[in-house]
């Protein structure tokens, strides 16, 4: 793995947001089509609260990788906020028919949708790997 990215995704677990989303940011001007550092562009600004660039990175993601289910749920979690429900739903169903064998992603999945008030569905998405998470 890159370096940067590698240093980035330290500074975000350490909670230095806004330095992971500089270093990012570095890595997509040199390299546009560097799908970490996108998706790293499209995750600290979503935890910034930067609904549009998030939304353009988690596109741009997709453009680069259309099974990407981590671009879907992305995606899925800015649109909730911005009130298009069908659409995030329709994003988190594509995330899920695309995590075959089903993974810990579902874990995001489920926060997305638990997080927007949709605990039944969010236990559903759960379901293929309870037996991992509750053993």
């Amino acid at each position: 793995m890159d370096k940067r990215i590698e240093s980035a995704r330290r500074l975000e677990a350490q909670g230095d947001i806004l330095q992971a989303l500089c270093i990012y940011r570095d890595a997509y001007q040199q390299d546009p089509s560097h799908q970490e550092a996108v998706q790293g562009i499209a995750q600290t600004a979503l935890e910034l609260g930067n609904l549009e660039l998030a939304f353009e990175f988690f596109v741009k993601l997709l453009i680069l990788d259309h099974q990407n289910p981590a671009a879907y749920i992305g995606r899925a979690n800015v649109l909730f906020q911005y009130g298009q429900t069908d659409r995030a739903l329709s994003d988190l169903a594509q995330a899920i028919r695309l995590d075959e064998p089903a993974s810990e992603l579902r874990i995001d999945c489920a926060a997305v949708l638990n997080d927007n008030g949709l605990p039944e569905i969010a236990f559903k998405a759960l379901r293929p790997v309870r037996h991992c998470l509750f053993e």
